[in-house]
C-alpha cells in the first residue's frame, strides 16, 4: 500500500447494515400480507357457509311454497266444483221458482174463469181463450192441494167441457 492512499471502507459492510432493516421490513410486509390472506380466507369460508345456509333455507321455502301452491290449487278446484254445484242448484231453484210463479198465475186465471162462469158463460169463454193464449194452462198443477179434491188441471178440463 502506498502511503498517500487512505483506506476506503468496503461497500459490502455498509450493504450488510442496510439490508437488515429492509429484510425486517420485507418480513413484516410478508407477514401482514399472509395475515390479510388468512383473514380473507376465513371471511370467504364464513360467507360460503352463510350462502349455503341461505340456499338451504330458500330451497326449503321453495318446497313449502310449492306444497302450499298444490294445496291452494286443490282448494281452487274444490271451490270451482262447489261453485258449479251452487250455480246448478241456483238454476234449478230459479226454474222451480219460475214454475211455481207460473202455477200461481195459472191458478189465479182458473179462479177468475170460475168466477166468470157464475156470471156469464160468454165471459168465461173469453177468459179461457185468453188463458190458453198465454200458455199458462199447461202450468196448472196436476195434484190437488187438499186430499180427495180435484186438481186445478182437472177443474180446468171440466170447465172447458162445459164452455162452448
Amino acid at each position: 500500500m502506498k502511503p498517500d492512499e487512505t483506506p476506503v471502507p468496503a461497500v459490502p459492510q455498509e450493504g450488510k447494515k442496510s439490508s437488515k432493516p429492509i429484510t425486517h421490513y420485507l418480513i413484516i410486509l410478508f407477514a401482514a400480507a399472509l395475515a390479510l390472506l388468512l383473514i380473507s380466507f376465513f371471511m370467504q369460508q364464513r360467507n360460503h357457509e352463510v350462502l349455503l345456509e341461505l340456499n338451504d333455507s330458500m330451497t326449503q321455502q321453495q318446497a313449502d311454497l310449492q306444497s302450499s301452491k298444490a294445496q291452494l290449487q286443490l282448494q281452487v278446484a274444490d271451490l270451482r266444483d262447489q261453485l258449479k254445484e251452487t250455480e246448478a242448484a241456483l238454476k234449478n231453484q230459479s226454474q222451480a221458482a219460475k214454475t211455481a210463479q207460473e202455477q200461481v198465475q195459472a191458478v189465479e186465471w182458473l179462479r177468475q174463469i170460475q168466477r166468470a162462469m157464475s156470471r156469464s158463460y160468454w165471459e168465461a169463454a173469453e177468459l179461457r181463450d185468453a188463458f190458453e193464449a198465454t200458455g199458462l194452462n199447461k202450468q196448472l198443477p196436476d195434484k190437488a192441494a187438499v186430499d180427495g179434491k180435484a186438481s186445478p188441471k182437472e177443474d180446468y178440463e171440466e170447465i172447458c167441457q162445459r164452455l162452448p
